[in-house]
């Protein structure tokens, strides 16, 4: 009796607690139905980006097709017990009327979600007045109820970019500039982010703070000048060495010349950063264009052979085995179709050329070449034919489309231009790049190495020419009217070039009697190829002015015989005068004939005059450049120089580079005129910074990045990443501009493959 009473009063005590703290239990349940609704939305959150990455159009079409809807899914797939189910809804033709619905059955939580998928755009999208999406991104509305509570999220993902510095080196970064009077370490970004300088060692920089100005540079944002404040990047390392006042001295946080220097360079000095993660890329991981093909050779060598016309341009590979070969004058006519050399596929399609000429190599676009040993892509000269070798060219794809060269090893002695990416999977990436060099970009990928990333530029050859035949090739573009076809060379085939070449050839660059003209670019001329006396000779010739004809008295002795001269003469020895008056006597005239001017100097004759002093250089003078009085010499010679010609335009055209320009976000490029090109103010070879190196994209060096081309400069639009050193030296500027936009697609550049890195840009819970 007793325990029942126990239990009726237990009871009461029970009613009366649960009516007293209805309220508090209430709040209790609210409480817990909130948490799992908030946990929904992050799960959900999780789901939609993991879609995402693994196709970066999910959403972007209507889910419906055809009146069908893809099927409901289950997550974990093919569990009887799952986390997450979802079922799609949607319009046939509007991928905004798109929602995905689910639940969460361990929850009991619904949920609805919209995508709006810009990932691929270069606009902004807009679902309605409240929902825009930035290009690039992708913005996601979720909402979710577990009986009357609902919660709402929204959140935005943008491509992920490989790394959020300009530099990042895994050990130390050593950046040595030569005296050039504008040469800067310019450091900038695209975006108000990732204008940072970061090794897990030493940095060791140019000047920061001196009287007389700095090297080092932080730049602003384009269009940000004026409108943010300095700082605007940061030099982050264990130990910072800093030229200060022309000393090298370690840097010390906080201290007034940290904060001087800092206030100069408009960047933050930061010593003591500690370690650097530096992020890993595997060449597996990356994807490439679509069509691929594996090289018929590795090695690849442009030379000339003597023929029995005259000069013969060959390719051969690693075995000394001919190729191809072109000869200009074969069958007695110049057919310059024959100079092309083309790598065919089993359809017949080219998918690499070989213009024998111009010594170029181009992979066609959306190509990737593979090679099964080192890559090997060079010239070699002959001292007993003529060689219009210059060192080779590699050009990767289009504006359209890039290309790649994927190899063990790559070595290129010589240049690189157009659209593409050069992978080494094992060994070192080399570039011997000469002043013609022209960009590398890429829209992800430019440079990568296993190893190490070397940039040079070999010393003076005397066979290349560009530097000192500048002025001259200048000054007949400027002597011009109408400047033919060569502002837009590279786009001209080979019949206009035949034409244009021929137009300019035959331009003056010093007329009769302008010693002082001829004088600046003869001079520049015989510094590396000293004159003879046949090369005067034919200066003086050329250049002699014009002697008039004399064919009566002069007038003006004519005219002071007029008037009679009376002069005494007294003898000494008589006494006496004669007293008679003396006239001076009329000159005997001699009749000569005229003697006409010298023709003048064109840029043909320059040529001709360099390729003779060439071979009085080699020590076997050959006047046949000069003068022939054989007829089938002359067609020959001027043959060649027309060939000369156009080669040297093609190397001018490649040296002037190309530019980008951005529409709508998407990047353009295009060669720079010709034209603009020889209209420069002076010689560009002799200016203190004039980059010869120019990448877009990210150059990743699995050990060091080493860049000495002999006082040129250095700029990379995108990310330099180093797993060790950095090693930027004799360099008259280095231009790093860091740009997330061309790091997002490294992996993503394979048609078949639409997985994509994401990250959350935004986040709103309400």
């Amino acid at each position: 009796m007793s325990v029942l009473l126990v239990a009726v009063v237990m009871l009461g005590l029970a009613g009366a607690f649960f009516v007293s703290h209805r309220s508090d239990l209430a709040l209790m349940t609210s409480s817990a139905y909130r948490e799992q609704t908030k946990n929904a939305c992050f799960s959900v959150c999780e789901f939609i980006q993991y879609k995402l990455e693994n196709d970066r159009t999910f959403g972007k079409n209507a889910f419906s097709k055809n009146n069908r809807l893809p099927k409901p899914e289950s997550f974990p797939l093919g569990s009887d017990a799952p986390d997450l189910t979802v079922e799609y809804h949607g319009d046939n033709a509007d991928p905004e009327e798109n929602v995905i619905v689910g639940r969460l059955p361990g929850s009991k939580v619904d949920f609805e979600a919209r995508i709006l998928n810009n990932l691929d755009g270069e606009t902004g999208l807009e679902l309605s007045k409240d929902k825009l999406t930035p290009p690039r991104t992708a913005r996601v509305w979720i909402t979710s109820r577990r009986g009357n509570l609902q919660q709402d999220v929204e959140f935005i993902l943008k491509r992920s970019p490989f790394t959020n510095a300009s530099i990042t080196s895994g050990h130390d970064i050593d950046v040595q500039l030569t005296d050039a009077e504008d040469g800067n370490w310019w450091l900038g970004a695209r975006q108000p982010s990732g204008n940072a300088v970061r090794a897990s060692g030493e940095i060791r920089g140019p000047e920061v703070w001196s009287e007389t100005g700095r090297a080092v540079l932080f730049e602003p944002p384009p269009g940000m000048d004026g409108k943010a404040e300095p700082p605007y990047g940061v030099i982050q390392g264990e130990k910072l060495k800093m030229q200060v006042d022309g000393r090298p001295t370690p840097i010390v946080a906080g201290e007034q010349t940290t904060r001087d220097s800092e206030k100069n360079i408009k960047g933050v000095l930061s010593p003591g950063g500690g370690a650097v993660k530096v992020p890993e890329l595997s060449n597996d991981d990356l994807q490439g264009p679509t069509n691929r093909f594996v090289m018929p050779t590795s090695t690849l060598i442009f030379s000339t052979r003597e023929g029995p016309n005259g000069p013969v341009q060959v390719l051969q590979n690693g075995n000394r085995t001919e190729l191809a070969s072109y000869d200009p004058l074969g069958n007695d006519k110049y057919i310059p179709e024959n100079r092309e050399f083309k790598w065919r596929d089993s359809e017949g399609k080219p998918y690499a050329t070989f213009d024998l000429e111009s010594r170029v190599m181009t992979v066609e676009p959306d190509v990737e070449l593979e090679a099964r040993s080192k890559f090997s892509l060079r010239s070699e000269t002959s001292d007993r034919v003529l060689d219009t070798a210059k060192q080779p060219t590699l050009f990767l794809g289009t504006n359209l489309s890039g290309s790649a060269i994927d190899a063990p090893e790559i070595e290129v002695e010589g240049s690189v231009g157009g659209q593409g990416a050069l992978k080494s999977t094992k060994g070192n990436l080399k570039i011997a790049a000469k002043s013609s060099l022209s960009t590398t970009p890429d829209y992800g990928l430019a440079l990568s190495s296993s190893a190490d990333i070397i940039l040079t530029k070999p010393g003076n050859n005397a066979k290349d020419g560009l530097a000192v035949d500048w002025d001259a090739f200048g000054a007949g573009y400027k002597s011009g009217a109408g400047n033919s076809g060569i502002n837009k060379w590279h786009a001209l085939n080979d019949g206009e070039r035949v034409a244009a070449a021929g137009s300019f050839k035959a331009r003056k660059i010093a007329t009769s009697g302008s010693h002082a003209e001829f004088d600046e670019i003869w001079d520049g001329l015989t510094r590396d190829f000293p004159a003879d006396d046949f090369a005067l000779q034919k200066k003086r010739e050329w250049l002699k002015p014009g002697v008039a004809a004399v064919t009566g008295p002069d007038p003006e002795w004519t005219e002071a015989t007029t008037t009679t001269t009376t002069t005494t003469t007294t003898t000494a020895t008589t006494g006496g005068s004669t007293g008679a008056p003396a006239v001076d006597e009329a000159p005997t005239v001699v009749l000569t004939p005229a003697i006409p001017a010298g023709p003048g100097v064109s840029v043909a004759d320059y040529v001709r005059v360099r390729e003779y002093l060439r071979t009085v250089k080699a020590g076997s003078p050959d006047p046949t450049w000069l003068e022939s009085d054989d007829e089938t010499v002359q067609v020959q010679r001027s043959n060649d120089v027309s060939r000369l010609v156009s080669n040297q335009l093609s190397a001018y055209q490649s040296a002037a580079g190309q530019k980008s320009t951005e529409v709508n976000g998407q990047v353009i490029l295009s060669w720079n005129s010709l034209g603009e090109f020889f209209s420069a103010g002076s010689n560009p070879y002799l200016a203190n910074y004039a980059p010869d190196m120019t990448f877009r994209g990210l150059v990743y060096a699995g050990q060091d990045f080493i860049f000495d081309t002999q006082r040129k400069g250095i700029y990379i639009e995108g990310a330099l990443v180093a797993q060790r050193d950095v090693l930027i030296q004799n360099a008259t500027g280095a231009k790093f501009v860091y740009n997330s936009e061309l790091l997002e697609n490294l992996f993503a550049t394979n048609k078949e493959d639409l997985s994509v890195k994401l990250e959350r840009s935004y986040w709103a819970y309400y």
